[in-house]
């Protein structure tokens, strides 16, 4: 399954607890195979990269290099926005192409701008949007949830580059299409 070693190890030890809080004996124990591939696995997949965090300085650096870089640059500064103020999963925004686009992939339709607490148009200047987030690996029953954020006024906005990427495709794509879907022309 391509599993790392640490991932292996977190399965084998809810394995254990699960088994343990049964009353039975430490299924781990005395296993001296196990160890031996779990060692051959740690070898062979060789050392972590440790992922850091996103700031906001690194992120203002990204959308300031790809912001003016005409239609894709607009759709990627929204897009690294949109992930990063509203903490969403890749699959979650966008899709690996048009064939196999995930059942809660956010939509046009999913996305509302509101001004001084009114639904209005991103025409009107909103002050927050709201999003409609259908569900995710997280969510497997599917009820999903709201979220939302207030315009910020700085070069980090979600609501101004959501904004600026829905009147850039606005009338160009429907309601029910995934919300950065590329328009034909």
């Amino acid at each position: 399954h391509q599993n790392g070693y640490s991932t292996v190890m977190n399965k084998l030890y809810a394995i254990r607890w699960y088994t343990m809080d049964a009353g039975y004996d430490n299924p781990l124990e005395n296993k001296f195979k196990l160890k031996r591939v779990l060692r051959g696995l740690k070898k062979l997949r060789g050392k972590v990269n440790r992922k850091t965090a996103v700031t906001p300085e690194h992120l203002q650096r990204c959308v300031e290099r790809v912001e003016n870089q005409g239609f894709h640059g607009a759709a990627l500064a929204a897009a690294l926005q949109l992930g990063f103020f509203y903490l969403l999963r890749i699959g979650e925004m966008v899709s690996r192409d048009s064939k196999h686009s995930a059942k809660f992939i956010l939509r046009r339709c999913d996305v509302k701008f509101y001004k001084d607490g009114k639904l209005c148009s991103a025409k009107d200047f909103p002050t927050e949007m709201e999003i409609f987030i259908r569900g995710s690996k997280t969510d497997p029953g599917m009820q999903g949830c709201y979220r939302s954020h207030f315009a910020t006024g700085g070069v980090l906005c979600p609501v101004k580059a959501m904004v600026r990427w829905i009147l850039l495709t606005d009338k160009k794509c429907s309601p029910e299409d995934p919300i950065f879907t590329f328009p034909k022309k």
